[in-house]
């Protein structure tokens, strides 16, 4: 007889959960020395990182925003949590993130379902 339990222990891992137990979490809103690897649209005439976050949040589709000291970038379609970067040319690499929009990004996913492996759960020690 298999109880809650079992069947708990048995489920696969979704990568949903993984996302949202593990990753959302851990998603910064602002980090220096960061390169989000935001992409999507350039923003002309912001000279600072508080700016190019200014410019994120006025946008309704971004995710993130990258500042590298002479460009805004906004990502628009995707976010990511990049690479460090340190500075050169006395560039100051700055990334933020609009957590509020991710979240919501999450919660307006759908379910995939539940996932099909197609092999014998009883052979399992």
């Amino acid at each position: 007889m298999t109880t809650e339990t079992d069947v708990t222990q048995q489920a696969a891992l979704l990568y949903s959960e993984l996302f949202k137990n593990y990753v959302l979490p851990d998603i910064p809103e602002y980090r220096e020395h960061w390169d989000n690897l935001a992409a999507g649209e350039a923003v002309q005439g912001v000279g600072s990182a508080e700016d190019c976050v200014k410019a994120c949040a006025a946008n309704e589709d971004c995710f993130q925003s990258r500042y590298n000291g002479e460009e805004c970038m906004l990502g628009l379609e995707s976010f990511t949590l990049g690479v460090s970067h340190t500075m050169e040319n006395e560039k100051k690499w700055v990334s933020s993130w609009n957590k509020t929009r991710i979240e919501r990004w999450v919660e307006r996913q759908e379910p995939c379902g539940n996932p099909d492996f197609h092999f014998r759960t009883d052979l399992w020690c």
